[in-house]
């Protein structure tokens, strides 16, 4: 289970946040949704941190108990209970409490890991040869390939001088540091559609949060959609991979949204003609 640490209180986990933004209910406390956001947001753009949600919650929380103090409101108990801990403050204290990397470096800005990886899925996903030759079907390698020596999606627009994106090598390891997240990097830029670009760094950082947590319908969207394409994976992926465990633990309420992603262009699949292996593939299962 992803976290954004448990002693009286606990952190709001990354699932519990989608449960927050996919229900109906009335938020138990003040601000429920908002700190959802931010749960969820500070994740999806870092899922390879392991402060990334975490610092985003606390600059969330902060704004929060402004807003709080604005209206005249003290900040409800279920804000040090079911959203944050004096452990994960003490935490970042020893840290030096930051912002995320990926804000440091303005990640945002441009082509990056998150676009990456929704690019191997939408490949995986829309890659269809005509050949039944289980080697010819959509695999890792061949995502890497497409993305790294044929431009991907972005035709090779991937700013800061780069021709391709990363190596064989560094395209497994943030396979796996990513993949949990990957569904939901797909719906994001090329499924429902959805800007999860909430900069904490912004003095309208919480009046973003609460915008974003207002729009109901459209959050059901997206995570309805990232379902969808979760449940594609799944039926394609080799489980060596990505296992069972792998996947994101959506709400079980949650009803997948069918979401039909471009095809591939003939030019693509031309481009793919020639595939051959990379010896530089560590484990078979990428092929």
């Amino acid at each position: 289970m992803e976290q954004v640490a448990n002693s009286k209180g606990h952190l709001m986990r990354v699932e519990e946040a989608v449960e927050v933004l996919t229900s109906d209910r009335p938020s138990r406390y003040l601000f429920e949704r908002e700190l959802a956001v931010a749960a969820f947001s500070g994740w999806l753009n870092s899922p390879d941190d392991p402060q990334g949600a975490t610092t985003t919650v606390f600059a969330a929380l902060c704004g929060a108990v402004l807003q709080a103090r604005e209206h005249g409101i003290n900040p409800p108990i279920e804000w040090l209970t079911e959203v944050y801990d004096d452990r994960a403050y003490m935490q970042l204290l020893e840290n030096v409490i930051a912002i995320p990397i990926f804000w440091l470096i303005d990640e945002h800005k441009s082509y990056n890991n998150c676009n990456y990886t929704a690019d191997v899925v939408r490949f995986l996903l829309t890659f269809k040869p005509k050949s039944e030759d289980k080697r010819k079907r959509a695999s890792l390698g061949k995502a890497w390939e497409f993305i790294n020596k044929h431009g991907g999606f972005v035709r090779g627009n991937f700013g800061r001088d780069r021709k391709d994106w990363c190596s064989i090598s560094n395209h497994q390891v943030l396979w796996r540091r990513y993949k949990r997240s990957a569904p939901l990097q797909c719906a994001r830029f090329h499924g429902a559609k959805f800007d999860w670009y909430l900069d904490p760094r912004q003095p309208d950082f919480f009046q973003r949060l609460s915008a974003t947590a207002a729009r109901k319908q459209e959050l059901k969207t997206f995570f309805s959609a990232a379902l969808h394409f979760q449940l594609e994976l799944k039926a394609i992926i080799d489980r060596r991979s990505m296992a069972a465990n792998d996947f994101f633990q959506f709400p079980d309420m949650l009803t997948p949204l069918d979401v039909r992603l471009p095809a591939m262009t003939a030019t693509a699949y031309g481009k793919m003609a020639a595939y051959r292996r990379s010896t530089n593939l560590s484990e078979p299962v990428w092929d």
